[in-house]
């Protein structure tokens, strides 16, 4: 669950760097992201390699903690935006995106994820532990 958590709050995260419109220009850059909100979907699981995203998919979007939203200060924090059947505490912590070698990077309070894809309103992670995996994407709403 923690591990769900924390993959929907980066994927939420990762779209603001899509806050531009499709006629704007977008920069990897913090300005692109602050004081927009986000929201994620499941793309694919993968579990050793087999796409199970129709068996698994419901399980994580059934969650309502799944349904909340994030929103990106400018002050460099977030505040998430609780669905009201969501009965977990509310998370708040610290953002920032930078980009490496070619690669940008999204890190959501110090975990550190590298966006697969992005356009001006969304982006796509894959976030991978053991023999699963899964591909998030994050729209900004």
């Amino acid at each position: 669950m923690k591990n769900l958590i924390l993959a929907t709050l980066i994927s939420i995260v990762l779209i603001s760097v899509y806050s531009c419109s499709k006629n704007e220009s977008c920069s990897f850059t913090k300005s692109t992201f602050e004081s927009k909100t986000y929201k994620n979907s499941v793309v694919r699981i993968d579990s050793s390699g087999i796409d199970v995203t129709s068996r698994w998919s419901t399980t994580f979007t059934s969650n309502p903690c799944f349904n909340n939203t994030i929103t990106l200060n400018s002050s460099g924090t977030y505040t998430e935006n609780k669905d009201s059947k969501c009965t977990d505490s509310t998370k708040n912590g610290t953002w920032k995106v930078y980009t490496s070698n070619s690669k940008n990077y999204f890190v959501f309070d110090k975990d550190t994820t590298e966006i697969n894809s992005f356009d001006c309103n969304s982006l796509t992670i894959k976030r991978t532990e053991a023999s699963f995996s899964m591909t998030l994407k994050i729209t900004k709403i």
